[in-house]
């Protein structure tokens, strides 16, 4: 049973290290990901989102993407036309 436990303790223990190797990644990925960003920011122009009350009039008009694609399933079957 000592062993048992001794691998299992073995098995967090990786697992732990794991756990935090991948957040210090994680973390590195994100600070690059700003600093990308901060770059990228500089070259291209400014973009004015839309507001929320502008984002949910487009939502009203959105179409499903299963309704786009039975309908070009269909055009393709009848041809393209």
């Amino acid at each position: 049973m000592a062993n048992n436990d001794t691998d299992l303790r073995r098995q967090v223990d990786e697992l732990k290290a794991e756990n935090e190797r991948l957040r210090k990644q994680l973390a590195d990925t994100r600070a690059q990901r700003a600093e990308y960003l901060k770059y990228l920011s500089e070259f291209l122009p400014p973009v004015d989102l839309p507001s929320e009350e502008e984002m949910a009039e487009q939502m009203k008009h959105l179409v499903p993407a299963d309704v786009v694609l039975r309908d070009m399933d269909e055009i393709i079957r009848n041809g393209g036309k």
